[in-house]
């Protein structure tokens, strides 16, 4: 037995995406989203998404970097084990900028990219694939049957009039 997970509509063009994202968001759906082929600009503000956090943790991380690896730097070359290179002073800030560079990019790289997959929900080891199409050259609003008050046919009549090419039921088998 499968369960109704959503209903879906498909479009040829972005643009017919983002008039049929600015509408759904005025409704106020809880579950709903849209599938692409590629990122499509001016999408987030039709759905009403804000900006990510996601740069912030990137920033953060990289002044971490940036951080350790001066205070590594300057404790082991000036306190701990100084050596003197060529007649160098001990603490070299100019000799210290390759470090600072690459422990900058090297933990704001990583914390970017476990920051992507905690956010996300990843990994996922059962992806939920609508369409196959929303990959190659279609686009897609899907709203989800856990909304309040979901009726099929009304939102099925909803999405038609947003100008879907198709409008589809998405269903899954119950396990």
């Amino acid at each position: 037995m499968s369960e109704l997970r959503g209903i879906y509509g498909v479009f040829r063009h972005p643009d017919d995406l983002i008039h049929a994202a600015n509408k759904t968001n005025e409704r106020n759906y809880e579950s709903w989203d849209c599938f692409t082929p590629y990122p499509v600009h001016g999408l987030d503000p039709a759905m009403g998404l804000s900006r990510s956090w996601l740069p912030w943790v990137t920033l953060t991380f990289a002044m971490i970097g940036l951080t350790t690896a001066v205070t590594l730097q300057v404790t082991i070359m000036g306190f701990n084990w100084p050596m003197n290179f060529g007649g160098r002073p001990f603490i070299a800030f100019p000799d210290f900028v390759p470090i600072m560079f690459e422990l900058s990019v090297l933990f704001g790289g990583l914390s970017t990219f476990f920051g992507v997959f905690l956010s996300q929900g990843l990994p996922n080891l059962k992806p939920t694939i609508i369409d196959k199409r929303f990959t190659d050259d279609r686009f897609g609003l899907w709203i989800g049957a856990d909304n309040d008050g979901f009726d099929a046919d009304e939102i099925k009549e909803f999405i038609q009039e947003l100008g879907a090419d198709e409008v589809l039921e998405h269903r899954e088998d119950s396990e």
